[in-house]
């Protein structure tokens, strides 16, 4: 046999070769296991029987142990505002005619909404409830955040209605169904934090 015929036969015995390699890579011989590399991790000796079989990534239950209620979110999309602990969802009324029409002809808001007034610059503004359908609580804050004025449960009219003006300037006035100031012990002073988006 030629040179050249046992080189090639050499080459294709050496391409087989590494050909098996990639299809069957060489492992590691199990190395055995001595009685001094096991660990054994008991269950404490306070946990009940029937939960020591739990997964240990799943949150341990008792059958008598009561649900949570779960957490609703407000709907934090929108305009809010914070008080003393309450969230309410805001509707926005910042333009002339959204200022004058306000909640004229629309039933009671849902509870814990309400709507904001938002005007250009602080001044004693004065609101009326003219063709209201429902009463409220008017709430004046200035332009940082603090209860200035509050008119409590006041009446709906249609003819010769009353003007209701702080003697401060505020920059927002909210409107929200009558009670919610007192239900949440609402004063002048108190902060709101309005989050308009």
């Amino acid at each position: 046999m030629t040179n050249r015929g046992l080189l090639g036969i050499i080459a294709i015995v050496l391409v087989a070769a590494f050909a098996l390699y990639l299809v069957y890579p060489s492992q590691l011989p199990e190395q055995p296991v001595s009685d001094s590399d096991v660990v054994v991790v008991e269950p404490p000796d306070n946990l009940e029987p029937d939960l020591i079989d739990q997964p240990i990534d799943q949150p341990v239950i008792k059958p008598d142990a009561p649900l949570e209620q779960p957490i609703v979110e407000p709907e934090f999309d929108r305009p809010r505002a914070i008080v003393n602990g309450k969230v309410l969802s805001l509707e926005i009324a910042d333009s002339p005619e959204e200022r004058r029409v306000g909640l004229m002809f629309r039933d009671p808001l849902p509870e814990n909404h309400g709507m904001l007034f938002i005007f250009g610059r602080e001044q004693a503004y004065s609101f009326w409830m003219m063709d209201m359908k429902f009463s409220l609580d008017i709430i004046w804050i200035d332009s940082d955040g603090i209860v200035v004025h509050i008119e409590n449960d006041v009446p709906p009219c249609s003819a010769a209605c009353p003007s209701y003006q702080p003697n401060v300037s505020a920059l927002y006035v909210l409107e929200v169904n009558a009670g919610f100031a007192d239900s949440i012990d609402l004063r002048a002073g108190t902060f709101i934090d309005l989050i308009l988006n």
